[in-house]
């Protein structure tokens, strides 16, 4: 397998479609990718991948209109891109062989002979059905698709045949059979979505009474907070009591002292006043 050079650019022109799995495929490669949005400029720098898809591909796009639309534009490009100094590819999104479309981009000239097959992968028969209604809705869709698949770019460098029957193939996918199947796995679903409804519906109740105990012990919380910071407020309160009645106890004792000692100054002063009496009348 060939080792991908580190200075390796590859540009990549995927017009209306989705090429996000070849974009992962490539960097998981080591492939340095450069992804346009418009025509792309042709350098001889690196080898330029144009991507297309079938018509199934087309309707699993977003915009299924702008998708059958870019099948035209590509395939009139090809006139002004294919250039014999320009390395170009066409890869068809609906078949691709990473290591192959690797092996290109690393040997354009060259590619490695890998002995793996390029399979379109099976449509779902819902998805056939509106593969075959794009192609009754869209008649040149189908040619433009096979014109891709025949140049010399795309099938024949794959190593695989032209898809040309890609009608059949839908036809197939969505038989008879394989309807009556896909009906029944509808049904299936529809019930399995209603059972779980079903069994959702009180479940969400409960849910609702969980949400309202919730939004009830959130309060409760919350009055327990307030409750707990009242009780260090009265907490405080009382200390500041306490030490406000120690203070009064303190002043009243000095209070009493100091009127002990008035008594006793003036009795003092009363016997004094005395004696000076008696000694002024001797």
């Amino acid at each position: 397998m060939n080792t991908v050079p580190a200075s390796l650019q590859v540009q990549l022109w995927a017009p209306g479609i989705d090429a996000s799995p070849l974009v992962h495929g490539l960097g998981h490669a080591g492939v340095k990718l450069i992804e346009v949005d418009d025509e792309p400029v042709l350098t001889v720098e690196g080898p330029l991948l144009l991507a297309y898809t079938d018509p199934l591909g087309c309707c699993q796009q977003v915009d299924v209109q702008q998708a059958v639309a870019a099948c035209s534009l590509l395939l009139e490009a090809l006139v002004r891109l294919h250039v014999p100094s320009q390395a170009v590819r066409l890869v068809n999104l609906g078949c691709v062989c990473m290591p192959a479309v690797v092996g290109w981009c690393v040997q354009p000239a060259a590619p490695v002979q890998l002995p793996l097959p390029h399979r379109f992968s099976e449509p779902g028969p819902l998805d056939a059905l509106l593969a075959l209604e794009l192609l009754q809705r869209e008649p040149q869709l189908a040619a433009t698709y096979l014109a891709l698949e025949q140049h010399p770019l795309a099938a024949r460098l794959d190593q695989r045949p032209v898809d040309g029957q890609c009608e059949q193939r839908y036809r197939r996918a969505c038989g008879w059979d394989a309807l009556r199947v896909a009906r029944e796995l509808h049904k299936l679903l529809l019930h399995d979505i209603r059972v779980l409804a079903d069994q959702l519906e009180p479940l969400q109740s409960s849910h609702l009474s969980s949400l309202d105990l919730q939004e009830q012990i959130q309060k409760l919380s919350f009055r327990l907070d307030e409750a707990e910071l009242l009780k260090q407020r009265c907490s405080d309160l009382e200390l500041s009591l306490q030490v406000q009645q120690l203070d009064i106890e303190t002043m009243a004792r000095r209070l009493n002292l100091l009127e002990a000692i008035v008594t006793e100054a003036s009795e003092a002063s009363l016997g004094l006043q005395v004696r000076l009496a008696q000694m002024l009348s001797a």
